[in-house]
């Protein structure tokens, strides 16, 4: 599970460990501490005490807490006791939480959002309780997990709404939500995440089962929520019913590492939006799998079967694959046949796909849009200049460049090269950038996925692509001085200097930025 807080110098809590006088300092300005971390940054363990003297720092304002599950295990020899000796601590402080965000191993051992309903309050934007897997074998005899007893299905005692931009619940909690406080889901404005859940995990007799169909129907009362992520997930099946749930207004649909039985009754229970996004990522398919035809479809890591399964049943203008070895060419031909509304396809990692395969289903459809990564052909000036004088958009990255195809594929203009840097660009057949070299590529981070072929947009201010290259973009200011304006991480992705954090508007030589990145 990716790490937010990979950097162990955060501020305040590094500066906090330098002696008793700083941390005293710090202490007293509660502005500081409204960002609480615990547990969650690279390899430190947060006492508990040490939550409670947060909490007390922060007075009464309103924070973002961030749970993790690192632990001295000689104390807590299962993340269980830790999370919930971390939970009782922060119960009191509940209704001050603008942000309760949960990342541990287990779903097993999140606590039950039935705990933490009763106090939360319209301070509350995001709610994210996360887990890698679905249970803990340790705890797997524990049927029904402390906290989730409570008041059978959809019993609403509501006082004030809650208007969350994110949620994400394991399948148990998301459970409890419609029990307990079905609003909390109807009114997400922003993305939707349910995962790691097994029926046959938490089954109590005394307890009306809950199925497929009761998750759709509360689904379909959000009209405003922009994604939907449903991963490693299953629910009690039930015969199909003759009135569907109405999705169509849900743009983005991701399906992630979930099995057919699943799929089969999420798409007869739900009609779809035309115009939606579907992503199928570790997906299977079997003959009975309803595939809903949708404006835009990305496979993602799906086995050579699911695959041609898919290609057979949908019809669509936007198809995306990602890392899918199984992908040859007469799949796409063979599509291409049977779907000719095809306009934009995009393949990225599926090795087996040749040029002339390409240039035949070109030739044979009115393509807008033709994106390859990973390749394995070499790009030839003839071939580009025919995919670049019959199609509006068109991208090829080849899997291992070598300098030759680097020459073939990108316009005789000169490379631009920053004085002592990092990278080198070239420009390339549409006027965007190519990463060329890595002058230096041991000293750039690896988390920023920076990699020969990269294709970057350069418009005519350099920070643009510094943008999409570092994940932070420049301002310049008055007198020609140049201060980050944003950056897609929590920490800079380099120091300029030994253990030093750049904030916003903080003034920075390009040149050295990019030698320290």
């Amino acid at each position: 599970m990716k790490n937010e807080f990979l950097c162990r110098t955060i501020f305040p809590y590094a500066q906090a460990k330098v002696c008793t006088h700083w941390r005293n300092v710090l202490s007293l300005e509660p502005t500081f501490w409204t960002r609480i971390i615990v547990s969650r940054i690279a390899n430190e363990y947060t006492p508990p005490k040490l939550l409670q003297q947060y909490l007390q720092w922060t007075r009464n304002l309103v924070i973002d807490v961030y749970v993790g599950n690192i632990r001295n295990e000689h104390i807590y020899p299962d993340e269980g006791t830790l999370i919930e000796r971390y939970t009782e601590i922060l119960l009191p402080h509940i209704h001050r939480c603008r942000t309760i965000d949960y990342e541990v191993r287990y779903s097993t051992t999140l606590p039950a959002l039935s705990r933490l309903l009763p106090t939360i309050s319209w301070n509350l934007i995001y709610l994210r309780l996360k887990s890698e897997e679905t249970y803990d074998e340790h705890r797997i005899g524990q049927k029904q997990p402390p906290g989730t007893e409570g008041p059978r299905l959809w019993v609403m005692p509501v006082e004030e709404d809650i208007a969350l931009h994110e949620l994400i619940l394991d399948g148990r909690n998301f459970i409890l939500a419609c029990q307990i406080r079905p609003d909390l889901v109807k009114n997400v404005l922003g993305k939707i995440t349910i995962n790691n859940y097994r029926p046959q995990l938490f089954v109590n007799k005394n307890e009306p089962t809950f199925t497929t169909r009761d998750a759709l129907r509360v689904l379909e009362a959000n009209e405003n929520a922009s994604h939907l992520r449903l991963e490693n997930l299953e629910f009690t099946r039930l015969p199909a019913d003759t009135v569907l749930a109405n999705l169509n207004h849900m743009p983005n649909l991701q399906l992630a590492n979930v099995g057919y039985g699943f799929m089969n009754q999420l798409f007869h229970e739900a009609s779809w939006g035309h115009h939606a996004t579907i992503t199928f990522e570790a997906c299977t398919f079997n003959e009975s799998t309803p595939i809903p035809h949708c404006s835009s479809a990305i496979l993602r890591r799906v086995e050579e079967a699911e695959i041609r399964y898919f290609l057979t049943q949908w019809i669509g203008t936007e198809l995306a694959f990602e890392d899918c070895p199984g992908l040859i060419d007469q799949d796409i031909l063979m599509h291409a046949e049977l779907n000719p509304t095809l306009r934009c396809l995009m393949i990225d990692d599926c090795e087996r796909i040749t040029l002339g395969a390409l240039r035949l289903l070109v030739e044979g459809l009115t393509m807008d849009t033709l994106s390859i990564g990973g390749a394995k052909d070499t790009m030839t000036q003839e071939a580009a200049g025919y995919f670049q004088n019959n199609l509006h958009r068109f991208e090829w990255r080849p899997a291992v460049p070598s300098a030759a195809a680097d020459k073939t594929c990108l316009a005789d203009s000169p490379a631009i090269d920053f004085p002592d840097s990092s990278i080198l660009l070239n420009e390339s057949l549409e006027g965007s950038f190519e990463l060329e070299a890595l002058v230096n590529p041991e000293l750039v981070d690896p988390s920023l996925s920076i990699a020969r072929g990269l294709i970057v947009d350069w418009p005519s201010e350099p920070k643009a692509g510094l943008d999409q290259i570092l994940g932070t973009e420049f301002v310049q200011k008055e007198g020609g001085d140049w201060a980050i304006s944003s950056m897609e991480h929590e920490e800079a992705p380099g120091p300029l200097e030994e253990d030093m954090i750049l904030e916003e508007d903080d003034l920075v030589n390009l040149d050295d930025f990019l030698n320290f990145a």
